[in-house]
């Protein structure tokens, strides 16, 4: 096979992993964990069964594709609001990165209800989970690392910053969790706001002779 003609393999095997992943996304926003089948993935990438099997083994496989690329947008934000240094203060910093996390998580809480079943329904995905290679482990360095500078000047009380940022993470976890049973219904900028500020004032340093 030349090498233009492997090329164009490659090319035509990614836009049918993206043809089958979007496929995938709208058949589980419209059915859940549970009702996710690979023949409805196929229906709706308008594919033979046989075709979602070349790419994706099992609706597992899927379903961590998609739990992957679902955090991309989350990821990218986080990283250009620390690399542009839109903030001058930890304080900014990290309060624009966790209204952009709890914004992104109510946008897909579609997404986010499916996962939670999945990982509640399905022993075997939790199994093959590993945190430590997800995309989000990348948002949960960044969060500690301005945790820890925060720390270092001052902004920040004088906490451990891998206790801190675990903190940070279980909000996220239980909100996740509260979205996915329709427990919060009001509009995501109004939870992220308040989930903002209720995190900063337990990192904040006291205010000499004040309050924070």
């Amino acid at each position: 096979m030349s090498r233009i003609q492997s090329k164009k393999k490659e090319v035509i095997s990614e836009l049918m992993r993206e043809t089958v992943y979007k496929a995938a996304r709208s058949v589980i926003e419209q059915y859940g964990w549970t009702g996710t089948t690979m023949d409805r993935v196929a229906s709706e990438a308008g594919i033979a069964k046989g075709t979602v099997y070349n790419y994706f083994k099992n609706k597992r496989e899927l379903m961590m594709v998609v739990m992957e690329k679902n955090i991309e947008p989350i990821n990218e934000q986080v990283i250009t609001i620390v690399q542009r240094k839109k903030f001058s203060t930890m304080k900014d910093t990290l309060s624009a990165i966790v209204e952009t996390v709890i914004v992104e998580l109510i946008r897909n809480k579609k997404i986010i209800s499916a996962m939670i079943l999945a990982f509640h329904e399905d022993g075997e995905l939790r199994r093959k989970f590993d945190p430590r290679s997800h995309p989000y482990q990348n948002v949960r360095e960044v969060i500690h690392k301005v945790i820890s500078q925060g720390v270092n000047n001052g902004e920040f009380r004088p906490i451990d910053p891998n206790l801190a940022e675990a903190m940070v993470n279980s909000l996220f976890s239980g909100i996740s969790r509260q979205i996915a049973l329709g427990d919060i219904d009001i509009s995501k900028e109004e939870v992220a706001r308040d989930v903002a500020s209720f995190v900063l004032r337990g990192l904040l340093a006291p205010v000499e002779g004040g309050t924070l």
